[in-house]
């Protein structure tokens, strides 16, 4: 599966991918930004990916965003903004995580321009048919890890707790320097992280729909249009028949900012 979608990716006006013996990168490049995607292969069927990206958009192919492989994404640095294919909108800060069952639709969106962050890749028939001894020495039961993140909503979004973002960050310093050992040691220990700690309810303001995002957007339009006057929230509010608080809301989870009042 993986292959497919980096030979996707490779088809998108701008992004062309370069293959090493160790490693395969996604290169972006287009006149209103760069990024690379450094993906390293760590067993059959899983797949990690470091993310740097300096542009307000990444496209996605059309096939990518059919194919349904189990993800891990983590948010080291930015913002990031995601069409899923139920029609909703998800955001990603710094130490936020999912683990989703839903890819996203025509682009990443990364609203500071700015992005830092890492995304695991499963292929889980591949993975369980390779690899299924050494997940079973490591009581690693990863349908159930998939049962249990996804099996209500497709995907959980939430904020990492300390022992979580301490093996993320692990994982991070290794982007520039990888060691394909640590890199499996450090995705092994995730796993067992995520299957054996409580799991807190997820987070509902990480998820917004196509016409809340719409009006935040257009709220802002309206805010930036005249930097000289002075427009209530109010205001703005009934222009679009939502509360106040609804409209901080939906601000605050497209920006990452709260509206002026």
């Amino acid at each position: 599966m993986i292959y497919n979608i980096l030979e996707n990716s490779d088809a998108v006006s701008g992004v062309t991918l370069k293959n090493s013996p160790n490693s395969s990168t996604l290169l972006l490049d287009r006149a209103d930004g760069k990024g690379r995607m450094t993906f390293h292969t760590l067993f059959p069927g899983l797949t990690l990916a470091f993310i740097f990206v300096n542009a307000p958009v990444w496209p996605e192919s059309d096939e990518n965003s059919n194919l349904k492989p189990l993800l891990i994404n983590y948010c080291v640095s930015g913002r990031s903004e995601l069409l899923l294919d139920d029609g909703s909108y998800i955001y990603l800060k710094e130490n936020d995580f999912c683990v989703s069952e839903q890819t996203a639709q025509k682009e990443y969106i990364f609203p500071t321009r700015q992005y830092q962050g890492i995304k695991i890749y499963f292929d889980l028939p591949l993975l369980l048919q390779s690899c299924g001894e050494l997940l079973k020495s490591f009581s690693l039961d990863l349908p159930t890890l998939e049962e249990n993140y996804c099996g209500n909503h497709k995907t959980y979004i939430n904020e990492a707790d300390s022992e979580l973002e301490n093996i993320f960050q692990n994982l991070w310093r290794l982007s520039e320097r990888p060691s394909i050992f640590h890199l499996q040691i450090y995705t092994l220990e995730l796993l067992h992280r995520l299957l054996n700690m409580e799991i807190r309810p997820p987070k509902t303001c990480g998820f917004y729909t196509e016409t809340q995002v719409e009006i935040a957007k257009r709220a802002a339009q309206i805010l930036s249009d005249d930097l000289r006057q002075h427009i209530p929230v109010r205001q703005i509010a009934e222009r679009f028949s939502v509360s106040e608080t609804s409209l901080k809301n939906y601000f605050r989870g497209v920006y990452g900012q709260n509206i002026s009042t």
